[in-house]
C-alpha cells in the first residue's frame, strides 16, 4: 500500500480532473458517497485521457458511471484511428485491493452487451448518445479495454484470466482488441511526472546530418548523449508522451500499426548501428 503515492494521485485528480466530472446524481447522497463517486469517475477519465491521448475535459464527458452502467464506467470513440475505448475503474480510499472477479465479470458482460448493441441494458447516459455510439460500434477498427484501480496490489489470476478470455474471443477472427490494466504504480508514474502537461518544445543540435528522399523523405544525424540525458532529467516520463503514451506497457492502434509494419515491411524502416 503506497500511502504517499495514493495521496498524491488523489490530490492530482481533485485539482485537474474532478472539476470536469458530473456528480449531479449524487446531490442527495452523503459526502463520503459523493467523494467516492467523484474519484472513481475521475480515475476513469484520467485513464481514458492518457491511454487515448485526449484532453481531460473530453475524457470526462465519456464517463457513464452510475446506476445501470452495466459495469462500464467510460466509453470513448476516437474517430481518427477508429478506436473504441471501454473503461472500468475503482477507487480505493486506503490504497489496498484490486478489482475483484465479480466486478470484472460485470464489466465483461457490459462490454459484450455494448458491442452486441444491447444498449437498453445501460443507463440514460448511454442512451442519450445511442445514435453516436451505435455508429462508433459499427465503424470501430480497434477495441481497447481499460481496467484501472487505485490499489497497489496485482490483479488476481481469476479476474485476469476472464479478461484474457474476453480479448481472445474478440480476436477470434482478427486482431482487433487489446487490454490495459492500470494500477496505482502506473497512475503514480504519470502523476509524479506532472500528467500529460503541455507539449515539450526543445531545440535539438544535430551533427553530421543528412537526408534521404526515397522511398520516403527522412532526415538523420547525431545528437550528443549528454543532451539526451539532459532532456530526461528535465522532463522525465513526459518526453515520451504523444508517441509512446504515458502508461507503460499500453498498446495503441498507432503503436501496434508500427509494430505490424516492422514485421511485414521491414525495408521501410531505417536502422542505424553505432559502435
Amino acid at each position: 500500500m503506497g500511502v504517499v503515492q495514493l495521496r498524491q494521485i488523489k490530490t492530482y485528480l481533485e485539482k485537474t480532473v474532478s472539476v470536469y466530472i458530473d456528480v449531479q446524481d449524487y446531490q442527495n447522497k452523503s459526502e463520503d458517497e459523493r467523494l467516492s463517486a467523484t474519484l472513481t469517475r475521475s480515475l476513469a477519465a484520467f485513464a481514458v485521457a492518457n491511454v487515448a491521448d485526449i484532453d481531460v475535459e473530453l475524457a470526462a464527458a465519456s464517463v457513464i458511471d452510475g446506476f445501470d452502467d452495466n459495469g462500464v464506467d467510460a466509453i470513448y470513440f476516437e474517430l481518427d484511428d477508429r478506436t473504441l475505448y471501454l473503461c472500468q475503474s475503482k477507487w480505493s480510499h486506503d490504497g489496498t485491493g484490486t478489482i475483484d472477479l465479480g466486478s470484472t465479470e460485470k464489466f465483461i458482460r457490459g462490454v459484450r452487451d455494448f458491442l452486441g448493441l444491447r444498449l437498453d441494458r445501460f443507463n440514460e447516459k448511454v442512451n442519450k448518445r445511442s445514435v453516436a455510439l451505435i455508429e462508433a460500434i459499427n465503424n470501430a477498427a480497434r477495441i481497447h479495454l481499460i481496467v484501472t484501480y487505485s490499489g497497489s496490489e496485482k490483479m488476481g489470476d481469476h479476474p485476469h484470466r476472464v479478461l484474457d478470455d474476453l480479448i481472445y474471443d474478440l480476436n477470434d477472427t482478427g486482431d482487433v482488441a487489446s487490454l490495459d490494466i492500470i494500477t496505482q504504480e502506473q497512475l503514480y508514474t504519470v502523476v509524479s511526472a506532472g500528467g500529460r502537461g503541455d507539449p515539450i518544445d526543445l531545440a535539438v543540435q544535430l551533427f553530421d546530418w543528412g537526408q534521404t528522399k526515397a522511398p520516403y523523405q527522412a532526415f538523420y544525424g547525431q545528437v550528443a548523449a549528454s543532451d539526451v540525458a539532459a532532456w530526461g532529467t528535465q522532463w522525465r516520463q513526459r518526453i515520451f508522451s504523444k508517441n509512446i503514451r504515458s502508461f507503460l506497457g499500453g498498446s495503441t492502434a498507432v503503436n501496434e500499426g508500427i509494430a505490424d509494419s516492422i514485421r511485414k515491411t521491414p525495408g521501410q524502416f531505417h536502422t542505424l548501428i553505432t559502435v
